[in-house]
């Protein structure tokens, strides 16, 4: 009995770990992070090891010694904003099934955990929006025009209102106008303006829009609850648009 506690003491000793967390980690729903664990110790492997940070666990079958593995670890926490991990916990039934053991380690990782995107109907806003005489600025408008650059040929597909009739009768035959690229007016995002009932849903809400306007590649801007405006180039900023939506403080 006296080696098979030494044995199983020593198991659960010399293991180092640090959570990857994903770039993104939403409210309540599973993330995929990465777990790096090292085993210091010189001489013996670690076997047969059960992890649990906050509920969320994981199984070791084997780290030789010194020796440094990397795992996948589904995580799922509860709670929007700034998140502190503390509770790390081991347990092991080696070497012999019927004693578990059991230890904690010390363990810190702050997260930001984003609002839980939730998907609804646009259209509301705009027919709300119209009942009140306004403008749904939460729904992307069409990209203005440039300035005309040149003169080209008209393929077929261009509007009429393009033809450059002057250019046409000069050259006998049909011109276009081609136009510098247009810049579409940034999208407004303001949480207090979602249908939601609730602060939590209308953050999901407007979480959901920076997803569904990120993807699309257009400009965006999101109004936080001090009437500050931040800004998201096309393409861009998506992310911090989402940190500010986990941070957001309607008081």
């Amino acid at each position: 009995m006296g080696l098979t506690g030494l044995l199983g003491k020593n198991n659960l000793e010399g293991l180092r770990l640090h959570l990857e967390a994903p770039a993104e980690l939403y409210d309540d729903q599973p993330g995929l992070a990465r777990l790096h664990i090292r085993n210091a110790k010189r001489l013996f492997p670690v076997f047969l090891v059960e992890l649990d940070i906050e509920g969320n666990r994981a199984f070791i079958p084997y780290v030789p010694a010194r020796t440094a593995i990397d795992i996948p670890f589904d995580l799922q926490l509860a709670g929007r904003g700034r998140v502190e991990l503390t509770g790390l916990s081991l347990r092991s039934r080696f070497p012999v099934d019927f004693f578990i053991r059991n230890r904690r380690l010390p363990f810190s990782e702050q997260l930001l955990l984003l609002p839980a995107p939730r998907p609804f109907d646009p259209g509301r806003m705009r027919e709300e929006s119209a009942d009140r005489g306004e403008h749904p600025r939460s729904l992307p408008r069409r990209s203005a025009e440039g300035e005309m650059m040149s003169v080209g040929d008209y393929s077929g597909s261009e509007p009429r209102k393009h033809i450059h009739w002057k250019a046409s009768a000069r050259m006998d035959a049909l011109k276009v106008k081609q136009f510098a690229p247009g810049s579409a007016a940034p999208v407004m995002i303001d949480p207090a303006l979602m249908p939601g009932g609730d602060l939590e849903t209308r953050l999901g809400q407007a979480a959901w829009l920076v997803n569904l306007y990120g993807k699309k590649g257009l400009p965006m801007e999101l109004k936080l609850a001090s009437g500050e405006r931040l800004g998201a180039e096309a393409g861009s900023g998506r992310l911090r648009l989402l940190a500010n939506l986990a941070l957001y403080d309607a008081r």
